[in-house]
């Protein structure tokens, strides 16, 4: 349904090279937005859904300098707030 939507808007995932992972509970609100700006900019990414999961809460905060808040974006930024500074300028990776 993705390639759909892409295909619909003109958008290429596959014109950005990234390897992006996204640590999110389901039901956060910052982590669904985080989630559809990703798409909506046509990145591919990894999610893992930690929800109640301590284990991978733990690696996540390994992976992350300790941060255990989500939404937590690997290669790219750590926080919602410079999602949205960032991915504007992602335009030039295209």
């Amino acid at each position: 349904m993705l390639n759909l939507f892409n295909s619909l808007l003109g958008r290429d995932p596959q014109k950005i090279k990234a390897d992006v992972e996204i640590y999110t509970w389901q039901t956060c609100p910052f982590c669904i937005r985080a989630k559809l700006l990703l798409w909506w900019k046509g990145v591919n990414f990894t999610e893992y859904k930690i929800d109640g999961d301590e284990t991978a809460r733990e690696k996540m905060a390994q992976r992350s300098s300790g941060k255990r808040s989500v939404p937590q974006i690997s290669s790219i930024i750590n926080i919602l707030e410079d999602v949205m500074i960032y991915i504007p300028s992602m335009d030039k990776i295209n």
